[in-house]
């Protein structure tokens, strides 16, 4: 009797189950496919990027403008040592008044000398006072006044909003890191020295934990994850400055930038002025190929065209869309029907078809909106954008908790990205489903059974829509843990240009060769002083003596003759050594006289197969760096 009541409590436990199981509702989902537009907008932190020179009155404008550089002399900041951070607020909070209400951010460089500028173009603060320019740039005063001012800098304006990223000005012409014409001492060059790079580089990284900085030049600075902003972006008389650029590949992490140089060089390829490139398909172009492989966010002076001359305004466009980032949602999976107090769900796939990823942690804002576009509720997704790398598709996955008390109705359910300066929709998608304020619907939602806002093909435009704007002073909000999954980031493969050319004779051309030590930072591997091209060079790390590069040439050979073809960073005293084995080495030539620039040397025939140059003693603070070795036979 038992046996059958167990039996019988057993079966009706498995019908209940199964019940259960059959009749428990699904969760009501639907997916919904997006749409790019074929608009390009103002999006903050990329595109046009005009410049507001020392002179300038006002900010300048443009349709694209989101982002301004600024020239600013020092001595509006700081005169005296005992000048505070307080000054630098006061000064920004006067020039930068109103600027948020345009959803204008600024990248200030600060300047000493800026010659022909106004008031004499020098702007020196108190105790800074010397013999010459080139003298003040090189004091420990100098360097101890960068320090304490680089801080107040930070105190200032690492979290004020208004900031997009900062220029690292302080030295030089036009704080551009040099000082040509003049040279520094002891045949010097024209370009910061490593010491003031040490001083200046770590005084901001100390101080600027929160904002983006850029440096002129890609040679510079390699002890510090800096940006650049190329000059003479795109210009073929500056191409070697955005190759080293490119073959850095820090643009996943680092902000580009740059200006399109029109008053020097080789302008067949640019036009000559602003308009003068996008008014012609091929120029834009060419440009647009370097924003491709350079992975630019912004340009300078370009910015300053007219959008009413002839086809200026659609390679404007063109030249809009490639700059930075451009996110383009693709498709939305999420939970359709919903009570009050229940989990809303959602997934959705975003591609960045831009060039570059946006450098700050934004917060991406979901929110539920009634038929006239007003929030009744919204929350905060656990994205971080910053991982948007060109490409895609990435999938973000998510769910939120509904209030217990959020009213019956139908709502359109809608994505934006916030400025944390206030928490308001900034960053837009680049999808035809656009409302305006900064909202990308995604469609409808029912909360309590409440028939869902019909579709709508009626939407706004990205382009006109002007309304944006950030909060000063206000709450900032933070962004969520980032909890999503991300493919591997694929390696990006530098296709570099290789102009060997053949010395008749050089029984060193693309032999084998070894050194001592590499400047790696600029990729100027050992192998590039042999490879026949002028462009390219071996250089050592800095400030090691002694150093050596020595080359195989594969087979025993009686020779005399060694060619050297040093980049400015020659050697004053060095050897020329041969070796049968590589590894026990005879002096065949020494000087304690060494020139630079094209050194042809001449010793007595000897056999070997190995050869190497042994340097001893730099001419300048730097490394050695040699464009080529070239080795001859003894002539018979």
């Amino acid at each position: 009797m038992m046996l059958r009541r167990d039996v019988i409590l057993l079966i009706m436990c498995c019908v209940l189950a199964f019940a259960a199981t059959v009749y428990a509702l699904p969760e009501a989902t639907v997916t919904v496919t997006l749409t790019e537009t074929s608009e390009a907008f103002p999006n903050p932190m990329k595109g046009f990027r005009p410049s507001r020179y020392i002179q300038n009155s006002e900010f300048p404008a443009g349709e694209y403008v989101t982002v301004v550089k600024q020239y600013i002399m020092y001595t509006d900041l700081e005169s005296s040592p005992d000048d505070d951070a307080d000054k630098i607020r006061t000064w920004s909070d006067a020039m930068w008044e109103g600027i948020e209400d345009r959803n204008l951010k600024v990248i200030p460089r600060v300047v000493i000398v800026y010659p022909n500028g106004p008031y004499g173009g020098e702007y020196w603060p108190d105790g800074l006072s010397g013999r010459s320019q080139v003298y003040r740039w090189l004091t420990d005063a100098y360097k101890s006044r960068m320090r304490a001012f680089i801080a107040k800098l930070g105190e200032a304006w690492d979290d004020d909003p208004r900031v997009a990223a900062i220029e690292i000005g302080l030295w030089g012409q036009w704080g551009e890191h040099h000082i040509s014409p003049l040279q520094l001492p002891n045949r010097g060059g024209d370009r910061i020295p490593y010491d003031i790079q040490l001083v200046i580089g770590t005084a901001v990284q100390n101080a600027f934990k929160n904002k983006k900085a850029l440096v002129r030049y890609p040679e510079t600075f390699t002890n510090h994850d800096f940006g650049y902003h190329w000059d003479s972006f795109a210009l073929p008389d500056d191409k070697q400055s955005g190759d080293r650029i490119i073959r850095r590949q820090i643009w996943r992490t680092q902000m580009i930038s740059g200006e399109v140089a029109y008053d020097w060089g080789d302008q067949t390829d640019l036009g000559g002025s602003p308009n003068g490139t996008l008014s012609s398909a091929a120029h834009t172009d060419y440009v647009i190929g370097w924003i491709e492989r350079s992975h630019a966010s912004s340009l300078g002076w370009i910015a300053e065209y007219s959008p009413l001359a002839p086809n200026v305004a659609e390679n404007a466009v063109r030249m809009q869309k490639a700059l930075g980032y451009r996110f383009v949602v693709d498709s939305a999976t999420y939970t359709s029907e919903v009570e009050p107090g229940d989990t809303l769900s959602l997934s959705f796939d975003v591609r960045n078809i831009g060039n570059a990823p946006f450098y700050y942690a934004w917060p991406v804002q979901v929110s539920l909106m009634n038929a006239k576009h007003e929030l009744f509720w919204s929350a905060l997704a656990h994205i971080d954008i910053r991982n948007w790398l060109p490409g895609g598709p990435y999938t973000m996955a998510d769910s939120f908790a509904l209030p217990d008390d959020l009213p019956h109705g139908g709502y359109t359910l809608a994505l934006a990205v916030l400025d944390p300066a206030g928490g308001l929709p900034s960053l837009r998608f680049a999808n035809e489903q656009y409302f305006t304020g900064g909202y990308t619907p995604l469609g409808g939602v029912s909360v309590g059974g409440a028939a869902v806002p019909a579709n709508s093909n009626s939407y706004d435009s990205l382009y006109k829509d002007r309304s944006l704007r950030y909060i000063v002073g206000g709450e900032t909000v933070e962004t969520p843990e980032d909890t999503q999954t991300y493919p591997p980031i694929e390696e990006e493969v530098i296709l570099e240009e290789i102009n060997a050319v053949y010395v008749p004779g050089n029984l060193a051309f693309q032999k084998p060769v070894t050194v001592s030590s590499t400047e790696t930072q600029y990729d100027n591997y050992a192998p590039k002083a042999t490879d026949g091209d002028p462009a390219t060079r071996w250089s050592s790390e800095w400030d090691i003596d002694p150093s050596w590069i020595a080359v195989d040439l594969e087979d025993e050979h009686i020779i005399d003759h060694v060619n050297l073809i040093w980049e400015w960073s020659y050697a004053e005293h060095y050897k020329i050594q041969v070796s049968p084995d590589g590894e026990e080495w005879t002096d065949v030539y020494e000087t304690e006289e060494g020139r630079g620039n094209r050194e042809e040397i001449f010793f007595d025939p000897v056999q070997t197969r190995h050869v190497r140059v042994f340097l001893i003693k730099r001419a300048l603070q730097w490394g050695y760096s040699l464009y080529e070795v070239e080795v001859f036979a003894a002539r018979r």
